[in-house]
């Protein structure tokens, strides 16, 4: 037969399992059982408990040091006066607000033995991970329509550019949009819920809903702004090129040849940063969207909680391809690092 108990997994998104169990009948025609497997399975999770936790840890403490190391190139440096680095910035900002706000209540929750305590943690992961995912995705959308205009559309976005106010209305949009729709979301909410997962939170046309139109719409809008500009600087590059063959004078084709180049290695940085969130948080948003149309569509708990590390781990990879992908942001991040006494 199978007994249903309640497990408090290091993920927290799958607390009900089903294990089976042994019967045994005794001479008196009492029934015992022997939970063999359900002590085996006890035995895993709490391994899991301390390994995710000792990662969760490392994890946070290294979203928090790099990102603040991505801020203070930014913040300390020229290129923060190029306006289209805002966006970039703000972006560095979410993903150090994972590192100290919600991979801390996550862990904290893990050992958490209080129940009512327990259900308002659980309320702030959510809505702390929903408040900055929103403003991930509407900071990455805001930097592809940034790179789509300054190679598709370069008068317009020359126009928009020398206005600063612009870009500082458009950052100050992102995030009171997404405190909007936490809010909202938190309305929706079940306050009644049994297990901290989201789709026993919300409903499922609202998981529906809100994941199709708020994370694959925009990543889906993404990919063709990006394909749009790769097919735009290889066209343009390819008719620079033979201008610069048939003209004596090139030094001028030469600058625009180097213009090219780099506002494709910019364009091909946020690139990777987009197709690294998708990487890390698509899974999660696919379980979801599948646990909320079929509710037989079910994953071991295991496979759930490394998916759910996944997409933590996407906040400490940013950083690091800034730091690779960008020569100035590089030396700056090397400065700090081998000079203390910069700070």
């Amino acid at each position: 037969m199978y007994l249903k108990f309640n497990i408090k997994s290091p993920g927290g998104i799958r607390t009900i399992n089903m294990e089976r169990v042994n019967l045994t009948l005794d001479s008196n025609s009492n029934f015992s059982y022997c939970p063999n497997v359900t002590a085996g399975v006890d035995r895993i999770s709490e391994v899991f408990a301390v390994a995710s936790t000792v990662y969760l840890a490392v994890l946070s403490l290294g979203i928090t040091f790099g990102n603040a190391l991505t801020v203070l190139a930014l913040w300390n440096n020229s290129l923060i006066y190029k306006e289209t680095y805002y966006s970039i910035l703000s972006l560095a900002v979410s993903d150090f607000l994972i590192g100290v706000v919600t991979i801390p209540s996550y862990i904290a929750w893990l050992y958490c033995s209080l129940e009512d305590l327990s259900n308002d943690l659980c309320l702030a992961i959510i809505a702390s991970s929903l408040f900055l995912t929103v403003a991930s995705i509407l900071n990455l959308l805001l930097v592809g329509t940034e790179r789509f205009m300054a190679v598709c559309f370069p008068m317009m976005h020359l126009k928009i550019r020398a206005q600063r106010a612009t870009f500082l209305v458009c950052i100050c949009s992102v995030w009171v949009c997404s405190l909007i729709a936490t809010l909202l979301s938190m309305l929706a909410a079940d306050p009644d819920f049994e297990t901290c997962a989201y789709y026993d939170i919300f409903d499922e046309t609202f998981l529906v809903t809100t994941i199709a139109s708020g994370v694959f719409l925009p990543l889906i809008l993404l990919l063709v702004m990006y394909a749009c500009i790769h097919c735009k600087i290889q066209t343009h590059y390819r008719f620079v090129s033979r201008s610069s063959k048939k003209s004596r004078s090139s030094s001028v084709q030469s600058l625009e040849v180097a213009r090219i180049k780099a506002s494709f290695k910019s364009s091909k940085t946020m690139a990777l940063v987009v197709a690294c969130f998708a990487l890390c948080w698509g899974p999660l948003f696919i379980t979801m969207l599948l646990r909320s149309v079929c509710q037989w569509c079910r994953l071991p708990w295991v496979a759930n909680e490394v998916i759910l590390l996944l997409g933590f781990t996407n906040s400490f990879l940013n950083p690091i391809i800034y730091s690779l992908r960008h020569k100035t942001a590089r030396t700056y991040v090397n400065r700090i690092l081998y000079t203390p006494c910069h700070f």
